[in-house]
């Protein structure tokens, strides 16, 4: 039997069953090609597993394309504020875009799946590509 290692398959939001969901929603195939070219898959992180942490540097928005993360902070008097639960399809790490900072933290609910895309890439991208840049505003 032949194992088929999933860390070395190409992401495609061409071939995603999300991609009208998620950022690709609308793009052309040329579009979703320059899309492509960005798209890093994450290792698939377990239950009780975080994306990031509040505090740690940001690099990268990721589009959730299986199983579900909650996004929470911690209060002055140390208790856990859920901000939102993010499904498949929805886009994680927006905190961290202003700042540079992620403000709260984001943990796996579930086993989940998720496609990370460099923010410096995909404001690059945006600027070349209308439609991506409409969908991100």
């Amino acid at each position: 039997m032949r194992v088929i290692d999933l860390t070395k398959v190409k992401v495609s939001c061409e071939n995603c069953g999300l991609n009208e969901l998620c950022l690709p929603r609308g793009l052309n195939r040329t579009d979703l090609e320059k899309l492509d070219q960005v798209a890093r898959r994450t290792r698939p992180l377990q239950k009780g597993d975080v994306l990031f942490r509040s505090g740690d540097d940001f690099h990268s928005l990721y589009a959730v394309r299986s199983g579900c993360l909650k996004l929470h902070a911690t209060s002055d008097l140390g208790e856990e504020q859920i901000i939102g639960f993010y499904l498949p399809g929805e886009i994680v790490g927006l905190d961290g875009v202003d700042s540079g900072t992620h403000s709260c933290s984001a943990t796996a609910l579930e086993t989940s799946s998720l496609c990370g895309f460099p923010y410096a890439s995909l404001v690059d991208i945006c600027r070349r590509v209308p439609a991506l840049n409409d969908q991100m505003l």
